[in-house]
């Protein structure tokens, strides 16, 4: 990662709390499409494999519905 791209991440890291929150709600929703809870599955494995315990942390503090939201939208 350049260190352009290292400084827009560093910037947006105290917001992934509030996005994988958002997220959730997205997966959550009857209302969402398949198609667009695929998409927001395939983010959260990628910020799962590139920042495990972090996003652990961040899923650890949300509520249980959202939790189970998001697993069963992410790809195995």
């Amino acid at each position: 990662m350049n260190i352009e791209l290292k400084g827009c991440f560093i910037q947006v890291l105290p917001l992934i709390p509030q996005v994988v929150h958002m997220f959730g709600q997205v997966a959550a929703s009857e209302d969402e499409s398949v198609e667009v809870k695929a998409i927001i599955g395939k983010a959260i494995a990628q910020l799962w494999s590139q920042y495990g315990p972090q996003l652990q942390a961040v899923l650890d503090n949300m509520p249980s519905d959202i939790r189970n939201a998001l697993a069963t939208i992410m790809p195995n």
